[in-house]
């Protein structure tokens, strides 16, 4: 999995009611864009991309278990898909990183913090 899919599932499962304005966020800070152009469009199609990464990257059983979240799941594609990567698991009852995960290459805590200055 590229880094960009690993930070969009850390952020997704840290932010689950927020997700998609923190990976708008997280977008906006990697590629130096305003925030406002991540629309829901866009933002469709950088989750899809992620979904379709991830499950390329696991263990079959893993695949097949975000694909049956996704059908099973109610919502618009985006949701299903941001549901799906939300319940991945990334790391044992240890800590252990599974499943190619590895710890994010962005500081995912960071954007609360920039959240918690727009609302100030």
């Amino acid at each position: 999995m590229d880094d960009r899919t690993l930070n969009i599932i850390f952020i997704i499962k840290r932010y689950i009611n927020v997700a998609l304005h923190m990976i708008a966020k997280y977008m906006s800070i990697e590629c130096i864009c305003p925030i406002e152009e991540y629309t829901v469009p866009i933002l469709r199609r950088i989750v899809q991309v992620a979904f379709l990464d991830y499950i390329r990257h696991v263990p079959s059983i893993e695949a097949y278990k975000a694909t049956r979240e996704f059908l099973n799941a109610d919502g618009s594609d985006l949701q299903r898909m941001v549901i799906a990567l939300e319940l991945c698991q990334v790391k044992t009852n240890d800590g252990e990183y599974i499943q190619g995960f590895r710890a994010p290459t962005f500081d995912i805590e960071s954007l609360a913090e920039e959240r918690n200055e727009d609302n100030a």
